[in-house]
């Protein structure tokens, strides 16, 4: 892959972040707005519950996109990964839609706090982000494809519809509501069924476009299993599955840790902070997503010194995009939440400011990561990389036991980004002696 094409799709990526950050920013005051900050903190804790089952469709994405990336220049074979996968996604889906919702709604009846008159509304948007994700799931094989083929642009393309489709759908909300008031409609569930029904027509439209434009995309039952894919796929998928379940523990466990100790008003912080983290992130991740199909084919290549130079540059640029983006933020938060959502919810401001702390910390190493992907033998780094992001757990509560309230939530993601950075650090620096 040439200078050029890394840099259209570096720049394709960019331009989807920063209108979707624009976008999403107007799209959670509206929302904000619609549904009031109970409604929103428990519209974050229904998603939370959901996606403690459906966290394994990035994982599984990051190991598929993997192997498309080592055999993307035989077709034979990648048609064979892709028919593995398929395969493989289409019972985790089955899986998933069996089991999440039962349990979310356990969940719901009897571990977490839902206001007074909303358990129906809550189950009904556990319902809509069951069954969208169970679709998300099953498109992972298919939308995997334009990264392993470097068709960042049109993969850009597709993201940028679905930001913007909720765009438009907030702002009808919030005209809505305010010319003829609630007029009988529950709006959570209407929020919900759209953000549904949005990503289940877009991962459609992706998987008829990737069929399309794909010979490889082609089924065949017979390549679906057999071969020695099954178990390379799954072995690399089990490591990333427990770095990526110590993730979902953090981000997760802290979100009930919030809705238990401080309720949904303070959800409603925790749903705005995360979001405010995830623009951050996305600003700089478009120079991850355009890096991390070249680092696999280097390292499958056998180009080592090529990959390690292109993860500096990925620490180094994407670093500093990050911080071009949260320091002006940081500084001026209380003045932009103010201006952004008029009221913010309680502990907003402090929330936000140490999640865009958490964005930066993970992006001046993402590099490290993508490097340490890109070689495979992950059993080491994830094991320690697992155990430094679960210890924001235990942080956060004893730091709730000395008194800091809702600080020791944002404390305890930077704390726990920290050691996860020393870690990406550590064992990236260990490849070059290799």
């Amino acid at each position: 892959m040439n200078g050029a094409r890394i840099v259209r799709n570096t720049l394709a990526t960019y331009l989807r972040s920063v209108v979707g950050a624009v976008a999403g920013l107007f799209s959670a005051r509206w929302v904000l707005e619609a549904l009031g900050k109970s409604d929103l903190g428990l519209c974050g804790v229904v998603t939370g519950v959901v996606f403690v089952f459906a966290f394994l469709t990035p994982v599984l994405n990051l190991s598929i996109g993997r192997f498309y990336a080592y055999s993307v220049a035989d077709a034979a074979a990648l048609r064979r990964w892709f028919n593995t996968s398929l395969a493989l996604m289409a019972a985790l889906a089955a899986a998933l839609a069996a089991v999440a919702y039962p349990a979310g709604r356990y969940a719901l009846g009897h571990w977490l706090a839902v206001p007074a008159g909303r358990m129906d509304a809550a189950l009904a948007a556990l319902g809509f982000s069951v069954g969208s994700a169970a679709v998300s799931m099953l498109a992972v094989p298919y939308t995997a494809m334009f990264t392993a083929k470097q068709d960042i642009v049109e993969a850009s393309a597709f993201q940028l519809a679905q930001t913007l489709i909720v765009f438009v759908f907030a702002a009808f909300m919030k005209i809505a509501i305010s010319v003829s008031g609630r007029g009988g409609v529950d709006w959570l569930v209407a929020y919900a069924a759209a953000l549904a029904l949005t990503s289940a027509a877009l991962a459609a439209a992706q998987v008829w476009r990737v069929r399309s434009k794909y010979r490889e995309c082609r089924i065949d039952a017979g390549l679906m299993f057999g071969g020695g894919r099954v178990k390379p796929l799954l072995a690399f998928a089990g490591w990333q599955f427990l770095g990526g379940f110590a993730w979902t523990v953090r981000s997760q466990g802290l979100a009930f840790f919030v809705n238990v100790l401080f309720g949904t008003a303070y959800n409603a912080s925790y749903t705005i902070s995360t979001q405010v983290s995830n623009h951050a992130a996305s600003l700089s991740s478009s120079l991850n997503n355009a890096l991390s199909p070249v680092l696999s084919a280097a390292e499958g290549g056998g180009r080592r010194p090529e990959v390690m130079r292109l993860a500096r540059f990925g620490n180094r640029l994407g670093g500093a995009l990050a911080l071009a983006f949260a320091v002006p933020l940081a500084l001026f938060m209380d003045d932009v939440l103010k201006l952004w959502l008029v009221e913010p919810p309680p502990g907003c401001a402090l929330l936000c400011t140490a999640m865009l702390a958490v964005a930066v910390l993970r992006q001046f190493t993402a590099g490290c990561g993508l490097a340490i992907l890109a070689r495979g033998g992950l059993g080491p780094w994830q094991i320690c990389d697992a155990l430094a992001i679960a210890a924001a757990l235990p942080a956060a509560w004893l730091l709730w036991r000395c008194g800091l309230g809702i600080a020791s939530i944002g404390w305890a993601f930077v704390l726990s980004e920290t050691a996860e950075a020393a870690v990406r650090v550590y064992f990236s620096g260990k490849m070059r002696n290799e």
